[in-house]
C-alpha cells in the first residue's frame, strides 16, 4: 500500500487516528463487506448466520 492508514499522536487517549485522506476507500470497504454480506444472507437463506473474518498482515500497523 502506498498510503498511511494510520497516523500516530504521542499523547492522549487514542494514540492512533485513521488518516484524513483514507476515509474515502474506508466507505468504499464497508459498502463492499456489506454487499458480501448481502450476497452470503443470499445463498445461506434468512435462518443461518453469516461470519466473515477479515484479517491483515500487521507490519502496516507496525510502520
Amino acid at each position: 500500500m502506498t498510503k498511511d492508514i494510520l497516523r500516530r499522536r504521542h499523547s492522549g487517549r487514542e494514540r492512533l487516528e485513521v488518516a484524513d485522506d483514507v476515509h474515502p476507500a474506508l466507505a468504499d470497504i464497508a459498502r463492499g463487506l456489506d454487499a458480501l454480506e448481502g450476497g452470503l444472507h443470499c445463498l445461506k437463506g434468512p435462518r443461518a448466520r453469516a461470519v466473515v473474518m477479515v484479517t491483515a498482515s500487521q507490519a502496516p500497523v507496525a510502520n
